[in-house]
């Protein structure tokens, strides 16, 4: 009991009861702070993986920006590198890009489709891809640009459908097309709507002849409005108008080469 008593004279007065009570609690804080050094590690290494991933992502999409615009006239750089999320922003000539026209916009649109059709294991070899109206609100030289894009990056894709009411872009793609028809089975589709009493029809058929031999839309808007007269196809009566407009348009386009509404009229 001596012994013992003395050895806790001993401990207590080297107090080392509070020093073993201080060392339990710096471990407890040294595990605490070990795990928020994880937590922040895998942040880190979350962080560094989000930002190659938006790096390569952005590496594709200014090469195709650049292929359509130019070098350096619209393009995306990294931002968010420090406590903020990863992500980018749009350029024009090294400026914060504002202000863009529908047909930029419509662009931009289409090459971020694009790179997403590489995300997530999407084979384009094999997939099928569908593209409405990719110019609409572009311009003629936009047009022929998205025309040629389409054209290098969906070249091999398993199935493409591509809608569109812009007959400059139709004949484009009706060009690119029919020559792939006799080896892969493109087909190209007419769809039509028209009212029936008070409801809608959508009607979907082979791409008409005539749309299909001739570059102009003349000779199939002529067919429709001779078929209405002569009572043989439908036809709903707003479009007769619109119809007859354009074939007076493009007759006299050819015959007279009228310079103004004017002079046609005169």
């Amino acid at each position: 009991g001596i012994e013992l008593h003395i050895i806790a004279t001993i401990l207590s007065s080297k107090e080392y009861f509070s020093k073993k009570r201080e060392k339990e609690n710096l471990e407890k804080k040294a595990v605490l702070i070990k795990n928020e050094l994880n937590e922040l590690n895998n942040k880190l290494k979350t962080k560094r993986a989000s930002l190659q991933h938006t790096a390569e992502a952005l590496k594709k999409i200014n090469r195709i920006l650049e292929d359509f615009f130019g070098k350096s006239q619209i393009y995306l750089e990294i931002t968010g590198t420090g406590n903020e999320k990863a992500g980018y922003i749009l350029k024009r000539r090294g400026k914060d890009a504002k202000h863009l026209s529908e047909g930029e916009k419509s662009v931009l649109a289409l090459v971020h489709f694009l790179i997403k059709l590489e995300e997530e294991g999407f084979n384009k070899k094999t997939g099928l891809i569908v593209i409405d109206d990719p110019v609409d609100s572009q311009d003629g030289n936009f047009l022929f640009r998205t025309f040629g894009l389409l054209k290098r990056q969906l070249k091999d894709v398993g199935q493409l459908i591509v809608f569109t009411h812009n007959f400059e872009f139709f004949n484009l793609i009706r060009d690119w097309l029919g020559e792939r028809t006799q080896k892969d089975n493109s087909q190209l589709y007419f769809i039509s709507a028209s009212r029936v009493q008070n409801d809608q029809e959508i009607e979907i058929e082979n791409l008409p002849e005539l749309l299909r031999e001739y570059k102009s839309e003349y000779q199939y808007l002529f067919c429709r409005l001779f078929q209405y007269a002569e009572e043989i196809k439908h036809l709903d009566e707003p479009l007769v108008a619109n119809i007859g407009r354009k074939v007076l348009e493009y007759f006299a386009g050819f015959k007279w080469s009228c310079r103004s509404t004017e002079e046609f009229t005169n």
